[in-house]
């Protein structure tokens, strides 16, 4: 079988890197954000109409998903009019199934022949918890759902294409508003070593459209950071997909301080450094820091930029009359660097 890797056309996706042969699981609680970043972000703004898609629902209502994708491209108040025009909808390359009872070897032979006769370079399976595994014949759920990821990353190297896995997450002993973790995926033990990226979303709250986008470490966004990386999104409900926030949202009964983004702080009161966060346009968090040089005059600052992969760069030392002059010359110099950012000055 002869595999089709899409060298030609990277769909820049918040969150994901993109790489043929990956196994990338997407996970949420109940009203959680998966659906919409998942046919939002990776197909009606990622993929679009540029590399084909086998779509498995596995629990069904294949039409729930197409209505959706409708209704990213023609608009809510379009689609909830009726009054679309159909001559203005683009034909998506995808490939829904919702065949009853779906085992994992219905799913590896679909792959198979979707590759080969449609040229598939992404498949979504929506709703891992809902896959037949009576033919693991496991012992547990667990070693199941275990067995299956595995098999799915086979196939997402023997293929070269990538494949996303929507999951939930469990809710049991935690609070509906805590920001959740890859040990909370429902019934999967292993994920963490079988998948190559786990992106888990969180609504700050059930009333708001903001969001929060949680990396685990192993992430390919990271190196050795040492830390989760959380994105702020908020929901564009005209168009259906996840965007980066463009300023500082509190969440409501938070259970920590959040390291905000777009404004400068400190992170003490005796500290006297500065410091400001931002994404760049792969979605990468950047960090400028305002080092003080105690053993210089009063105004002397050392300017440092780390993304949070560990990636750095530094300036010359500046000294400047106020500290407002030196965060203005720092954000100017941040627009330099990434052109194609919008980068805010909030003080």
């Amino acid at each position: 079988m002869s595999k089709r890797v899409f060298n030609d056309y990277h769909p820049k996706i918040i969150g994901l890197d993109w790489a043929p042969g990956n196994l990338i699981l997407v996970a949420s609680r109940s009203w959680g954000g998966k659906s919409q970043y998942v046919l939002g972000n990776c197909i009606a703004a990622g993929t679009k109409e540029e590399i084909p898609v086998a779509y498995f629902l596995p629990g069904g209502e294949s039409l729930r998903v197409a209505k959706a994708l409708v209704r990213m491209q023609v608009g809510p108040q379009a689609f909830d009019s009726g009054q679309i025009m159909t001559e203005k909808l683009k034909e998506l390359p995808l490939y829904l199934d919702d065949t009853p009872d779906m085992t994992i070897a219905y799913i590896i032979n679909r792959l198979f022949h979707l590759a080969e006769t449609k040229g598939i370079g992404m498949a979504v399976i929506d709703g891992m918890q809902d896959i037949n595994t009576s033919q693991l014949d496991g012992g547990t759920r667990e070693r199941e759902l275990n067995s299956v990821l595995r098999l799915l990353k086979a196939m997402a190297e023997a293929l070269g294409i990538v494949i996303i896995v929507k999951s939930s997450l469990s809710d049991y002993g935690c609070h509906q508003q805590e920001q959740p973790s890859a040990r909370d995926i429902l019934d999967v033990t292993e994920a963490k070593t079988i998948c190559d990226q786990i992106i888990l979303l969180h609504r700050v709250s059930i009333m708001s459209d903001y969001y929060k986008m949680i990396l685990p470490l192993g992430h390919p966004f990271f190196k050795d950071d040492g830390r989760e990386m959380v994105l702020n999104l908020v929901l564009d409900k005209d168009m259906g997909y996840f965007k980066k926030a463009e300023s500082l949202y509190k969440e409501e009964d938070s259970q920590g301080l959040e390291t905000p983004m777009y404004m400068w702080y400190q992170y003490s009161e005796c500290d006297d450094s500065w410091h400001y966060e931002f994404l760049d346009e792969d979605g990468m968090g950047w960090q400028i820091s305002l080092n003080h040089l105690n053993d210089s005059p009063s105004n002397e600052y050392h300017i440092l930029f780390l993304s949070w992969s560990g990636e750095d760069f530094e300036l010359d030392p500046v000294q400047f009359d106020t500290l407002e002059i030196t965060k203005h010359y720092a954000l100017d110099k941040a627009r330099e660097h990434f052109p194609a950012v919008e980068i805010p000055e909030i003080d």
